[in-house]
């Protein structure tokens, strides 16, 4: 049975997304189910305990033994936390916000390694510094080194921070296009600065203007990588391709999901309204595995009817290696927002929110030997 669905239109601003929401009520229904039977496997997890000066949002990352918090309304960027068997322990907070010297401003982070981190800092959404971090010299107080990318070769993006992952040694795909073009997906080479558009979007049949499609599969939407391999997960509707980077261009190689949005132009020519759904996916990865978790519960466990993040939860994690084939499913007995996933495969990591209270939580769920 199809829900009711809200519509919401998107507007876009060069410095990020605002979003407002139209009243109305209609009713959708898009489904792309997939009958493959895999094991089944419950997890139990455990709740650790934080710093009061810690702060959680469903927005972290895993380095190491680190876990990575990034608040929005904070003066530094990144918060670092000691994880231990029973508590995340705050280390500090680094990288001041602001437009000077040595500090940031537009930030997506990419974890490159188990002791590295990619820092790369945009100002009015032209790429303008990268900083490569160690958390141990980080937290031991040792400077670190911005270094200056030559924007001069590029051209700005649709709004900025955005999804970003490495893809080799030298390379960023970043989820965002030129600000004049169409296109959603742009690799930027860090040895040289270059920056070169991807030609891919999803076939959807939409024939309108080419802003308006690509602010629909740019927001919200993630990327993943495993050495040239790229997953592509949409923020609206329900997609999920994986593709192989050959000679700068993407290389289909499955699709997990092909749940495409509904959604139409606004009056303005560039922004879009879409149908709602309370069906989403939050994805993680490891060098061997996909995991996604998908979304359709409120906190207390019943099926949502109309919202969506950050108050939609998920139990269910579906687990697919990097050739698009199912593994497993994981049922966790915590309905959580997020996940991540230690680069060993040993842990799951879930945020949730407190039902009384609304303070995040984080869950560590210990992982099987889950088979390539």
């Amino acid at each position: 049975m199809c829900k009711n669905n809200r519509i919401t239109k998107y507007t876009t601003l060069s410095c990020g997304l605002i979003l407002s929401i139209v009243c109305g009520i209609l009713v959708s229904c898009n489904s792309n189910k997939r009958d493959v039977e895999v094991e089944s496997i419950a997890l139990t997890g455990t709740k650790l305990s934080l710093d009061e000066d810690f702060p959680t949002t469903y927005g972290n990352g895993l380095i190491g033994d680190y876990f990575l918090s990034q608040p929005y309304m904070t003066n530094n960027i990144i918060y670092v936390g000691k994880i231990t068997p029973d508590s995340i322990v705050s280390m500090g907070s680094y990288l001041h916000k602001g437009n000077g010297p040595g500090e940031y401003q537009e930030v997506s982070v990419i974890t490159k390694n188990d002791s590295t981190l990619l820092v790369l800092n945009s100002k009015d959404s032209f790429p303008v510094s990268m900083t490569t971090i160690n958390p141990d010299s980080l937290i031991a107080g040792k400077p670190t080194v911005q270094i200056v990318l030559d924007n001069q070769n590029t051209d700005p993006f649709r709004g900025a921070p955005f999804s970003t992952t490495l893809v080799g040694d030298d390379k960023l795909l970043i989820n965002s296009g030129w600000y004049d073009k169409g296109n959603i997906l742009t690799l930027f080479d860090l040895t040289t600065n270059k920056s070169t558009l991807i030609d891919w979007l999803p076939d959807d049949g939409f024939t309108g203007p080419a802003l308006p499609k690509a602010f629909v599969y740019m927001d919200n939407s993630r990327l993943l990588s495993s050495g040239n391999r790229i997953c592509y997960v949409s923020g609206n509707g329900k997609i999920v391709m994986i593709f192989q980077l050959e000679n700068d261009k993407l290389v289909p190689l499955k699709t997990i999901y092909n749940e495409l949005p509904d959604y139409w132009v606004a009056e303005d020519g560039i922004n879009y309204y879409q149908r709602l759904t309370t069906d989403a996916l939050k994805p993680a990865s490891t060098d061997n595995h996909i995991f996604l978790l998908n979304k359709k519960y409120t906190m207390e466990g019943k099926l949502a009817e109309g919202d969506r993040e950050p108050r939609v939860f998920g139990n269910i994690v579906e687990v697919f290696n990097w050739d698009g084939e199912p593994v497993c499913n994981l049922t966790l007995d915590q309905h959580i927002i997020s996940i991540l996933v230690s680069s060993d495969g040993k842990s799951l990591y879930g945020t949730s929110q407190n039902k009384e209270t609304g303070e995040y939580e984080i869950f560590r769920f210990p992982l099987p030997d889950i088979p390539h």
